[in-house]
């Protein structure tokens, strides 16, 4: 028997009187037939473009207002800017390569931190969980532990914290300073400052050694200042081995000679720099070395690590400040059982030990050449650019490039391009350096291609903003370099 609401809508779809819309109507007008198409897309104001949108695993355009990419006044602009005519770049004139659903894996991140993470130790992550009080993870536990004393170059105990850099660098300042104590903080950036901030919090006497941004720490000016310090009163002094806010590296082997037979700690942040660039905790009498595990370790934001000496343990069994989570006497009686005070990320301790197999199949020796040749790579490219990087030769860091953008051109709008043109992640300045200029990490899981590529893209980018350069030019410089190392003819 036929339904009757079925008859009721045949009969009106013969008289004409149906409410049902057509095929092509409900289906939002994609399968409209082609003789009522409009024969011309619709004109569209200046100020609007249309973007694709992803609905319902379809692509459609949508008409969207338009925003301006930020740029400076064009009569500010000076040397290869160009003239003071030029058309206006439109965020919506990019292409939309966060937009395509492959394109998040082929992204070029190239930051100080985090870096790109390798596929084995993706894999190591993604091993069955453990429990990190039995067996299994003693043996893991206890394996990472040695492996790192390789990298800190000590024979020193070495922790493992689940926290970022930043933690080791307050459980560096809690375990060894009491309040009213006081130390020296020897700054030349963001990072350098942190530890003055940080031990603040903890009731010290903070005396800042400040450096201008963009140089390094200067020994002769730290020796002369613990030579005034003739009764002995500064307890600490704290350094930045690689200052990331600026791309500069200390000479942390001439700052500790600097301090003499002064009985100052002397603790090292070397969050960026452990594993990049050469470091040796015993030999140079580094008594507090705090590192990270998304540097050069390769392994996603999660762990710090911290290395410590005697004459800090001495000064641990005075301090009178109160900690719990970065307790490092609690640390030391967990290791001795092959364990954490308290829960560890395990999947990053898992990705731990491969990265440290990885580092010893490479090499220290060879890291850090790898390491010198991308920065010589990155600068020899972005001079040939005609752009001027932050940092001087003969201090320029390992991991980290900063670049000043070119007169008349925000630093934060060739990032927004590089991201929306080409996926190419760098970072920006921080504080008073922010919009001035942008960084360009080679740290870690880096190699001379992906180099190559981040310069041709920001070739393209600076031509996008105005900044005529020659194409090719900067590849070239860093090619050069490259293909010298690979000869044998120089090194970087």
């Amino acid at each position: 028997m036929i339904n009757s609401n079925i008859l009721n809508r045949v009969k009106q779809a013969m008289q004409g009187t149906s409410k049902v819309r057509p095929a092509w109507q409900r289906a939002g007008g994609r399968c409209k037939p082609a003789s009522r198409r409009p024969e011309s897309p619709p004109k569209l104001a200046p100020e609007t473009a249309m973007r694709p949108i992803k609905e319902n695993g379809r692509f459609r355009y949508k008409p969207v207002k338009r925003m301006s990419v930020a740029l400076r006044p064009a009569s500010k602009m000076g040397g290869n800017a160009g003239t003071t005519s030029r058309p206006r770049l439109w965020r919506e004139d990019f292409l939309y390569a966060e937009e395509d659903e492959h394109m998040e894996e082929k992204q070029y991140l190239m930051l100080p931190g985090p870096t790109p993470v390798p596929p084995r130790l993706l894999r190591a992550m993604a091993k069955p969980m453990i429990n990190h009080r039995g067996p299994e993870f003693k043996a893991l536990h206890e394996e990472v532990i040695e492996g790192l004393k390789e990298i800190f170059r000590t024979k020193n105990d070495v922790f493992i914290y689940t926290a970022a850099g930043t933690g080791a660098m307050e459980a560096a300042v809690a375990n060894f300073v009491s309040p009213g104590d006081k130390v020296l903080v020897v700054s030349i950036g963001v990072f350098g400052n942190r530890f003055a901030s940080i031990a603040e919090r903890f009731g010290a006497q903070v005396e800042k050694l400040d450096f201008t941004w963009g140089t390094a720490a200067d020994p002769e000016a730290l020796a002369e200042r613990i030579k005034a310090d003739e009764k002995k009163e500064i307890k600490a002094v704290f350094v930045t081995h690689n200052e990331t806010s600026t791309g500069v590296t200390n000479d942390l082997k001439a700052l500790r000679a600097a301090l003499g037979d002064h009985p100052a700690l002397f603790i090292v942040d070397s969050v960026s720099g452990l594993g990049a660039m050469e470091l040796e905790t015993d030999l140079w009498n580094l008594d507090v070395v705090v590192a990270g595990s998304q540097k050069s370790f390769m392994i996603p934001p999660g762990l710090s690590f911290i290395a410590v000496g005697p004459r800090a343990w001495e000064a641990r069994a005075k301090c009178r400040n109160a900690c719990f989570y970065w307790d490092i006497e609690a640390a030391r009686k967990s290791a001795e059982k092959g364990q954490t005070p308290f829960t560890p990320a395990i999947p990053q301790i898992m990705a731990l030990a491969e990265a440290l197999e990885m580092i010893r199949a490479e090499g220290l020796d060879n890291i850090f050449a790898r390491h010198r040749r991308l920065r010589e790579m990155t600068r020899r490219g972005i001079k040939a650019m005609g752009l001027k990087p932050l940092a001087a030769d003969e201090v320029a860091s390992a991991a980290v490039t900063a670049v000043l953008a070119p007169d008349g051109i925000e630093a934060n709008a060739i990032r927004k391009v590089l991201l929306k043109e080409f996926n190419v992640v760098v970072a920006g300045g921080q504080q008073s350096l922010d919009n001035k200029i942008f960084r360009i990490g080679h740290l870690g899981y880096v190699g001379d291609l992906e180099i190559i590529a981040v310069l041709a893209a920001l070739e393209m980018v600076l031509n996008r903003c105005g900044f005529k350069v020659e194409l090719g030019k900067g590849v070239k410089a860093a090619q050069e370099v490259s293909l010298a190392a690979l000869s044998g003819e120089g090194r970087a």
